[in-house]
């Protein structure tokens, strides 16, 4: 009976030991070292707090300016224009009545303007005869106080009288002339305005008032419009912005003047560079209590794909060492307290110390021990 018992001991145990066996068996077989070579390359390092925005392009609207039907439109959105450019023809609808209105106001003009010209020069004769006058009277009174003794008292003061009587016509007189100067130039200004307004009215056409991007065409080739109406709305792409919402817990990480980050989702990838230009002093609460600030961000270099309310990723730089020297955290061993990596050399490999600088996290700066182009392993030990 105790020979049975041993037995059955013994046949547990070797099938209670065969499991343990098996696992150091397998882990000792997939204990695996691996070997990564990496380049030395030159980089830029950086430290960012990520946020979301939209981009926000500033635009103008283009009114119609004429009553009529619109004919012909030369441009589509998303078309670049120029300041000046041809964007549409508008045909007039009471072509009659407009050129009626305006013969009846070229006439009235024309009329006004004769008028003032004949007062003109009627006002220059009579200012030329006062000129005269105040010259020959101011010599003959210059006379009377050289020779004294050949005129009276009462003489020489009636000259006097007659001489600032004749100032004083002068004066006025130029005085009435300069005011009909003056409106024979705004009557002429209006005259000149009233036929370019016709010679548009007649060739009414709608001109792009800024330059930048089409937007939107609000409005049908054939359907009636009036002078009032919006025509188009243009971009301003020299002002595009991004506005993001940042929350309160980042706020002491950004500042005016900061440098940024922006990716969109039409090419993410594309890096460009924005600057914080204002935060706004007013939070937002939002259902769920979180507190944020709306964030201007200037983008500071041109688009390649420009839409309005495009979403994209913003970095907000708080530290950043460009192009230096970088490698992998990975690859940097501590030994001793001292910084080493493995170099690849003709015949192998040596250990190299080396000093770093500032990290992202990711990648380290190599102040002193690595050039550009050099090649690292990074050895890894995996089960």
């Amino acid at each position: 009976m105790k020979k049975k018992i041993i037995y059955i001991v013994l046949i547990i145990a070797v099938i209670s030991s065969y499991p343990l066996y098996n696992y150091f068996s397998v882990a000792e077989e997939e204990v695996v070292e691996k070997t990564t070579e990496v380049k030395v390359k030159n980089g830029d390092l950086r430290i960012t707090q990520l946020a979301d925005g939209n981009l926000i392009i500033p635009s103008v609207d283009v009114l119609t300016g004429y009553d009529g039907i619109l004919e012909e439109v030369f441009f589509k959105p998303g078309d670049i224009v120029e300041e000046g450019d041809l964007l549409a023809q508008i045909s007039n609808n009471d072509l009659d009545a407009l050129m009626r209105e305006w013969k009846e106001d070229e006439v009235k003009y024309s009329s006004d303007l004769l008028d003032v010209e004949n007062n003109i020069s009627e006002k220059n004769i009579a200012v030329q005869k006062f000129e005269n006058d105040f010259e020959n009277e101011e010599k003959l009174l210059a006379l009377m106080n050289e020779y004294p003794d050949m005129y009276s008292l009462n003489e020489k003061r009636n000259q006097e009288i007659l001489v600032n009587e004749i100032s004083s016509d002068l004066t006025f007189a130029k005085k009435q002339l300069n005011n009909l100067y003056s409106e024979y130039n705004v009557l002429k200004d209006a005259y000149i305005a009233l036929n370019e307004d016709y010679e548009m009215a007649m060739d009414m056409k709608i001109y792009a008032n800024q330059p930048g991007m089409i937007l939107s065409i609000n409005t049908e080739i054939g359907s009636e419009v009036n002078k009032n109406n919006i025509f188009a709305t243009i971009g301003n792409l020299d002002q595009t912005y991004v506005l993001s919402e940042v929350s309160e817990l980042d706020m002491g990480l950004i500042e005016e003047g900061q440098k940024v980050i922006l990716n969109f989702e039409i090419d993410f990838g594309e890096e460009y560079l924005g600057t914080v230009d204002y935060i706004s002093p007013k939070g937002k609460i939002d259902n769920n209590g979180i507190v944020t600030y709306e964030t201007k961000i200037m983008v500071d270099e041109p688009l390649d794909k420009v839409l309005d309310g495009l979403s994209g990723l913003v970095e907000f730089v708080i530290k950043e060492k460009i192009d230096v020297v970088i490698i992998p955290n990975s690859a940097v061993k501590i030994v001793d307290g001292k910084q080493q990596v493995e170099v690849k050399t003709e015949n192998g490999s040596e250990i190299r110390e080396i000093v770093t600088g500032f990290t992202d996290g990711i990648s380290t700066e190599v102040i002193t021990g690595l050039a550009e182009g050099e090649i690292l392993f990074i050895r890894t030990i995996s089960r």
